[in-house]
C-alpha cells in the first residue's frame, strides 16, 4: 500500500501511531482502573464507578476509532490537502490534549518529565512528539507531501 507521506512520517503516524493506539485501547478495556489510575503521577488505583469505567471505556473506543481512521485516511487518498488537513486536526487535537493536561496536572508536574510516570510520557511526551512531527511533516521538514508513483494515475488523452 502507498501512501503520500515521506519516509519518517510514514513510520510514524503509519506504523507507530496505530500501534500505540491500540495499545491504549487495550489497556482501556481491560483494566480500566489502571488506565484511568495511570493518567496522572502519584495516583492511587482505586474501584470505579460505573460512570468512570465507561469515560474509560470510551477513551479506549475513541483510541480504537483514531487509529481505524489514521490507517484509512493515510493509505486511501490521492489528495494531498486530505493528508494535511487530517494532520491539522490531529494537532489541534494534540494541542487540546496537552492543554488539558496540563491544566490538571499543574505547571509544576508537567514540566517536570523526570517525574512523569509511563503513562505521563505517553500522555505529555508522546503528544508532544507527534505534534512536533506533524508540524514538521505539514513544513515540509521530512520532505514533500505528495504522491507516490504507485498512486499518481496517468490519464489517456483523446
Amino acid at each position: 500500500m502507498a501512501t503520500l507521506l515521506p519516509t519518517v512520517p510514514y513510520w510514524v503516524f503509519c506504523v507507530s501511531e496505530p500501534v500505540s493506539l491500540v495499545a491504549g485501547l487495550a489497556i482501556a478495556i481491560l483494566d480500566p482502573e489502571q488506565f484511568v489510575a495511570s493518567q496522572l503521577p502519584n495516583t492511587e488505583l482505586t474501584q470505579l464507578s460505573p460512570s468512570n469505567k465507561l469515560i474509560a471505556w470510551q477513551t479506549g473506543n475513541l483510541f480504537g476509532i483514531m487509529g481505524m481512521m489514521g490507517i484509512a485516511i493515510l493509505f486511501a487518498t490521492t489528495e494531498v490537502v486530505v493528508v494535511k488537513r487530517y494532520l491539522v486536526a490531529l494537532l489541534l487535537g494534540d494541542i487540546g490534549h496537552l492543554t488539558a493536561v496540563w491544566w490538571v496536572m499543574g505547571s509544576y508536574e508537567f514540566f517536570a518529565p523526570h517525574r512523569w510516570s509511563g503513562f505521563t510520557w505517553g500522555n505529555v511526551g508522546i503528544t508532544a512528539l507527534l505534534a512536533l512531527v506533524r508540524i514538521g511533516t505539514l513544513v515540509g521538514l521530512f520532505g514533500p507531501i505528495r504522491p507516490q508513483p504507485s498512486t499518481v494515475v496517468k490519464v489517456k488523452s483523446k
